[in-house]
């Protein structure tokens, strides 16, 4: 029915949009709703296989070596001052979570982790000159233009952040 599509949540992406208008109307929440499941839908993989598109992502080999090395480096940072702690790699996107678990595969997985100490190491590594994304819900990105210079860089600062957060 009609209106019950025009009440539905729906999700969309900022980069294809070309026009905004503030309208006088009011949305309202469904009766039925429940964040935590629309979260879990939102920050989720796709669920249904309807909705996958194919996708080709094109980077250079270096720029995955430079992620992976990165993850390493900071699980090893981790580890050397006992923080509970997991990077993880896919091409040159790299995933940060403070946890216990061995993988983060879903939104369940990550609203588990601990999102105060990752704001910790965020500003830990920005005030030394490292801008990582600022929420563990996102993910971060190498390129071929980070060298072994400024993985030095960073490992040497997550080294010292990671000190202090104990």
């Amino acid at each position: 029915d009609r209106e019950d599509a025009d009440r539905r949540l729906r999700l969309y992406r900022i980069e294809a949009m070309s026009e905004a208008r503030a309208l006088n109307e009011a949305f309202e929440k469904p009766e039925d709703f429940a964040l935590q499941c629309f979260a879990a839908r939102a920050f989720s993989t796709f669920q249904d296989p309807r909705e996958i598109d194919e996708v080709v992502w094109r980077f250079r080999p270096e720029a995955a070596d430079h992620a992976r090395a990165l993850c390493e480096g900071l699980q090893a940072a981790a580890k050397r001052n006992k923080e509970p702690f997991l990077s993880q790699s896919l091409g040159v996107m790299i995933g940060l979570y403070f946890t216990d678990a061995a993988s983060i595969s879903g939104y369940q997985d990550m609203v588990a982790c601990d999102g105060q100490r990752f704001a910790r190491l965020f500003h830990g590594m920005l005030e030394r000159g490292v801008y990582f994304a600022p929420s563990a819900f996102e993910a971060g990105f190498a390129s071929a233009a980070h060298g072994q210079a400024e993985l030095d860089q960073t490992l040497e600062a997550a080294d010292r952040v990671f000190a202090q957060l104990g």
